[in-house]
């Protein structure tokens, strides 16, 4: 009988349904290796905005050697 009641309890807790965090949790950073206002700048922040439209979720662009190197 504790056979049956404990495989009984096994299916009910691994039947319970995951809750699954919703993607992209945190702001997305777009890292641009050169300088502000160039034309890969420009790209990257329009790019940025049509994502930030699409995924609801807040897309920031960093540019510079600095951005790259605190990526790492």
């Amino acid at each position: 009988m504790a056979w049956i009641v404990s495989v009984i309890a096994l299916v009910v807790f691994c039947a319970a349904p995951a809750q699954a965090q919703t993607y992209p949790a945190k702001p997305i950073h777009i890292l641009v290796p050169y300088a502000p206002g160039g034309i890969t700048d420009i790209a990257a922040r329009i790019v940025g905005a049509k994502l930030t439209e699409a995924w609801g979720q807040q897309v920031l662009v960093e540019n510079g050697l600095a951005a790259m190197a605190s990526s790492r």
